[in-house]
This record gives C-alpha cells, structure tokens and sequence, in this order.
C-alpha cells in the first residue's frame, strides 16, 4: 500500500534500487561512526545524532529531487550547470585559502 503511494507521487519511474542503497550506505555509515567512537551512551551523542539528522536531510532531498518531473531537468539543466560554474568562477576570486584549500568561509 505504502508502495504504491509512494510509486503513484513519484511516478513508475523511480529507482528505487539507488533509494534502497542510499539507506544502506548511511546504515552503515552511522555503524561506522558508532563503532569508530564507541560509548554506552553514543546514541545521544552529539556527533551521531548531527550526522543522523544530515542523513535524514539528504535522502529527504534525494526523494524531493526525485518528485520532480524529468523534463524540468532537461529544461532547466543548462541553467544549473551555468549556475554552478558561475558560483564556482566566483569562489576562485573571492575564496580564502585556507588549510591548502580555497574555501568560501574562514
């Protein structure tokens, strides 16, 4: 039932294979981190609980991203790579290097 909802909104055309492994991977990031800094009390921790936050953030993305109709990224999508190269044109002028790195803040 779920599914079908789900595949209703987002159309006939969603990977859901590339959804299922974008879960995956941040299911064993999280494990990864939480093995890497062990603690009884990890599930609280900042650190885990921030990176959980920006997982959840990210897939909501990808799934918003992938509600959009296709033609709209093939009419727009000269538009966001000329975006995208500008703002980077922009951070080779404007940058701060820091760190060996040329970075948009200090």
């Amino acid at each position: 039932m779920i599914l079908r909802n789900l595949e209703r909104r987002f159309g006939s055309n969603f990977d859901w294979s590339l959804f299922a492994a974008m879960v995956v991977l941040c299911v064993i990031g999280l494990v990864v981190l939480a093995s890497a800094g062990y603690d009884s009390e990890l599930a609280s921790s900042p650190p885990m609980r921030k990176q959980a936050i920006s997982m959840g953030l990210g897939l909501l993305g990808f799934l918003a991203a992938a509600s959009i109709q296709p033609a709209f990224w093939r009419r727009w999508a000269w538009v966001i790579f000329g975006l995208g190269c500008g703002l980077l044109i922009i951070l080779d002028v404007f940058g701060i290097v820091a760190g060996g790195a040329r970075r948009w803040l200090d």
